[in-house]
């Protein structure tokens, strides 16, 4: 299992984004209630969630526009008997909106109650054909679907910029395919290592190198 790598090693963690006024957080209540509920952004068109389907419709023109509106923007319409369109009788994924939600509204950020230096993995590959990717988010999958790996290690390994990891971390996050291995220490709230934390990461030192030439040719 790859860990997190010292303290020496780190940077300012990018604090984490609340989506608590955005679509997402609605959508995350639609779905605790069961209850189909039509998502309305005036003149922006529509989105309905079927709860108990784990689906949804949408007929919307701009999908980064309703990802990043205020909650306030928004007009919800529980519905008691919903009806397809011929042209969308089949729903989609819900998993695929949530993903596609969180990669534009959290954008460089950590989906809230997660650091850096938390030990994740993917437990299954997400569909990228039908998700906004970033240009590597095919290798992030690679490594994480493989390897259990903190989040800070991840952009360390692969050489990618932080705030293209903390999206594609925080939209699997929100598309439900992410397992949190064990939980790491904000870098936010706490000032260094203990002194027998840093001696077994120096101890570690040579597994470390060892694991980044492994893995940097994926």
């Amino acid at each position: 299992m790859l860990t997190g790598l010292s303290s020496k090693f780190s940077d300012t963690e990018v604090p984490a984004f609340a989506p608590a006024t955005h679509l997402l957080n609605t959508i995350k209540q639609i779905l605790n209630s069961k209850i189909d509920t039509q998502i309305i952004l005036p003149g922006h068109g529509e989105i309905t969630i079927l709860p108990q389907r784990q689906q949804y419709h949408a007929n919307i023109q701009d999908i980064v526009e309703f990802s990043t509106s205020p909650s306030t923007s928004f007009e919800t319409i529980p519905l008691s008997n919903f009806t397809p369109t011929s042209n969308s009788a089949s729903g989609k994924d819900i998993r695929e909106l949530l993903w596609q939600l969180a990669f534009y509204a959290y954008d460089h950020k950590l989906i809230e109650n997660c650091s850096e230096n938390d030990v994740v993995q993917f437990i299954r590959w997400p569909n990228l054909t039908r998700l906004p990717v970033t240009a590597n988010t095919a290798r992030i999958c690679a490594l994480l679907t493989r390897h259990p790996t903190s989040i800070m290690l991840v952009r360390r390994v692969l050489g990618i910029d932080r705030n293209e990891v903390n999206r594609i971390i925080s939209a699997a996050y929100s598309a439900g395919i992410v397992k949190t291995v064990s939980h790491g220490p904000s870098l936010l709230n706490s000032e260094s290592l203990p002194a027998e934390g840093k001696s077994e990461q120096k101890q570690k030192s040579g597994l470390w190198n060892s694991l980044f030439t492994k893995i940097s040719s994926l």
